[in-house]
This record gives structure tokens, sequence and C-alpha cells, in this order.
């Protein structure tokens, strides 16, 4: 698979005409990005897109006019996003959420890097330790299936330290961790 491969999830918006969502790279930038095809309905002026870090839980909406494409920058490496996309009219009315798409930003060893650390269990609950320097921004996710990671703790280190993070909302009998931090 090259690097302008994408995957597409199909959406449809209130007359259920399909388009095509699709999570590619931004030409110039190298950034992924969320496209999807127009809306062919004449009264459609605007999209919406929606996202959070909990699927079907939108914390953020950005109104992109009449493009099809938004740049997914700003995103926390190793965390989630879930989007939804609608489209709307000159009166502000808007059509259902499409079909909802994740993306998982990479660590990419540039602006964020994974730490290693220690897993125990304590009192039947998860305990991380990991290393911190002053200044470094971390965080910790967690994923029941490898696939989509939540972010479970997150910290801004004033000094070099060791860190301790007991989970206490684990849920899963089985759950993975990852801790990052910006080198």
């Amino acid at each position: 698979m090259n690097q302008t491969s994408r995957v597409c999830a199909v959406i449809c918006f209130a007359t259920c005409m399909a388009a095509i969502l699709l999570f590619g790279k931004a030409a110039r930038a190298n950034t992924p990005a969320l496209e999807w095809d127009p809306n062919p309905e004449p009264t459609v002026v605007g999209y919406n897109v929606y996202c959070g870090t909990r699927s079907g839980t939108y914390t953020i909406v950005v109104d992109v006019g009449p493009q099809t494409q938004l740049p997914l920058t700003n995103l926390i490496a190793a965390v989630t996003y879930y989007f939804a996309v609608t489209a709307y009219d000159a009166d502000r009315l808007e059509s259902p959420f499409s079909d909802e798409v994740w993306f998982t930003p990479r660590v990419d060893g540039m602006n964020a890097a994974q730490l290693p650390f220690t897993l125990s269990i304590e009192m039947n609950a998860p305990v991380l330790r990991f290393s911190a320097r002053a200044g470094q921004h971390c965080w910790i996710v967690g994923s029941p299936d490898l696939q989509r990671w939540e972010q479970v703790y997150d910290v801004n280190v004033a000094d070099d330290r060791i860190i301790e993070f007991t989970e206490t909302n684990a849920q899963q009998p089985q759950h993975f961790y990852r801790v990052i931090g910006t080198p």
C-alpha cells in the first residue's frame, strides 16, 4: 500500500445520496486529511465536521463552508479521534450525521515518542510507572483492542521524576497501555 492510498467509508446525508469519506494525505504538507464527496443537493452551501475522542460524543465542530476536506492538525498522537460530517443549507438546517470514521495519529518520534514504563497490579488495579523530564508533556493512552486508544492520563512535568499512575477506571478484563511524551 503506498502513501497515497486511502481508507474509505460511505456516508449518507438527509437525501440519502451517498458520498465517500476518505482519510488521505493533503498533497502539499503530508498532513492527514478528512475528505468527502460533495452532496449533490443544490441547496447545500456548507459542511460541519464533528470531532471527539469518544465514539458518538463530539466536542469540536468545525464549519468548513463549501470545502470537502479538512486537514487533521493539532491532534494528540496515539489518541483516537472520531469524526462525522453534516451538510447544511442557507438557513443553517443540518442533515443527519454521516457514518462515523475514526483516526489515530501516529507517534512519529519527532513531536511525540513512546516512553518505556513498568506495569504492575496492585490492589487489583494496574499501576504504570515511567521516568519524565522537567518540561516534558506526557500522557497515557489505553485500549481494549490495540486499535482505538483513549487518553486516560495527562501531565505536564515540572521536574525530573518518576510518574506513577493507577488506573481506576479500567473496565475491560484486558486492557493495553502506551505512555507517550514530548521528546
